[in-house]
């Protein structure tokens, strides 16, 4: 599971029913059962609509359904997006019990990834979100908007959710990402100190010995039988087909093709 999940998508800016659906999403969001609400009112908004110094919303949420209607009817694109996390990741990132301060928190930190991943300036870029505590995926809907747009869009390249999503895991998740890599890079570099200090002392080990401990070595240590001759047979012509699909050039692994690597791998397993 992906340690952070973001979607967006918006309701088509030509149809008439369109306004209607984008202000009734904000009545969803806000109010919904298990939205988290502000204290004394009814809904659980919160974002960028009146004073970028302070994400509360103290209007009532049908004024705030009547500025997205509005917004929409001119043409701007209304999109509704979702942060969402497992409980787990929830609990480490936003606390236990979350909080919807802890919620503003994280995506006033985190909201510039989503205005510059739709080209929007954070300038024009207008938010209103509300965070609902679902116990199996906690999570966050934001619905946002460019100011100052004036070209309706019909469609949004699939990849800017993904690299928005990409950008949110690294920056949400930057201490335990250098964590994970220091880790993994210990245990790389020591598999290698490891094997170049196996390989150092057999290569010591060889050195030091005369041709007929080498031939006995080999014949009796490595071959308790004589290989079948059908079976090197085989092995050689396998080997030799691979050959065929390497270029002319150096022979260093690193250097090979995926599949070429894939089939070379198999040949020494078997």
């Amino acid at each position: 599971m992906s340690a952070v999940f973001y979607k967006q998508w918006f309701k088509p800016v030509n149809e008439t029913r369109t306004p209607n659906k984008n202000a009734e999403h904000i009545r969803y969001i806000g109010t919904r059962p298990g939205a988290i609400k502000n204290e004394g009112e009814k809904h659980g908004l919160f974002g960028n609509l009146y004073d970028s110094d302070t994400l509360e919303v103290k209007h009532k949420i049908k004024d705030v359904m009547n500025i997205v209607k509005k917004k929409s009817e001119e043409g701007k694109n209304i999109f509704r997006s979702v942060i969402s996390f497992s409980p787990e990741n929830a609990a480490i990132k936003v606390g236990e019990p979350i909080t919807k301060e802890a919620w503003q928190e994280l995506i006033k930190q985190q909201i510039r990834i989503i205005a510059e991943g739709n080209n929007i300036k954070m300038s024009d870029f207008k938010w209103v979100a509300a965070a609902h505590n679902t116990p199996s995926h906690p999570h966050v809907h934001i619905v946002f908007w460019d100011e100052r747009q004036e070209i309706r869009k019909n469609w949004v390249n699939p990849k800017v959710p993904d690299k928005i999503r990409g950008k949110l895991v690294k920056n949400i998740f930057e201490d335990e990402l250098k964590e994970y890599y220091e880790k993994r890079d210990e245990k790389k570099y020591l598999l290698r100190d490891i094997t170049n200090e196996m390989t150092g002392e057999f290569e010591a080990y060889l050195d030091k010995m005369s041709k007929r401990e080498y031939s006995t070595l080999t014949d009796a240590e490595f071959f308790s039988d004589k290989p079948d001759s059908q079976f090197c047979k085989y092995l050689a012509q396998r080997l030799f087909e691979i050959r065929k699909e390497i270029p002319k050039g150096s022979l260093k692994f690193e250097y090979l093709k995926p599949d070429v690597k894939d089939k070379l791998i198999s040949l020494v397993r078997e």
